[in-house]
């Protein structure tokens, strides 16, 4: 077993424990990186998505993995410098008004995406990532997650893949 995932099984019961932030123990966020491109390395894809914020940490280390290019899903009203932006509103787990934006020019019709993240609550916020790489007729290839805690298994019928 990884260190990082007989630390989660020491620590799972521990209130103080949040799954987001195993990234910083030890080795764990090569092992997450590693376990990650060895699942993706038979994929059609040229880009990785992530969502802000923890997803970004585990996206970077992917790429320097697999050397792919990232495309960073921000929460909304982050991007200030431009109008050109995709943006979708939701309502979150916590049921508060929330959202994500990504500058139009950072998705072109040529994407096939990975997308990676570090916990999926509902789906939603993945679910409008989708709904943005769709409008924009890119294409998702696969979600990756290191624990999938919906009771959903894919996003039109993209598949998610849950490390846990």
């Amino acid at each position: 077993m990884t260190y990082w995932r007989q630390f989660i099984k020491n620590n799972c019961c521990d209130k103080d424990f949040e799954l987001g932030l195993i990234w910083s123990k030890e080795n764990a966020l090569q092992q997450i990186a590693q376990e990650i491109t060895l699942l993706i390395k038979n994929e059609d894809f040229n880009t990785l998505g992530c969502v802000e914020t923890k997803g970004i940490i585990y996206a970077y280390a992917v790429s320097a993995l697999c050397g792919k290019e990232i495309r960073i899903f921000r929460k909304e009203d982050k991007i200030t410098y431009t109008k050109e932006k995709y943006v979708r509103k939701f309502i979150n787990w916590q049921n508060k008004e929330d959202g994500i934006e990504i500058e139009k020019s950072q998705i072109s019709i040529d994407d096939k995406v990975i997308i990676i993240d570090d916990i999926i609550d509902t789906g939603i916020t993945l679910t409008s990532v989708s709904s943005i790489i769709n409008e924009a007729n890119a294409q998702i290839v696969k979600y990756i997650c290191l624990k999938n805690i919906s009771q959903i298994s894919n996003i039109h019928s993209v598949p998610i893949i849950s490390l846990l």
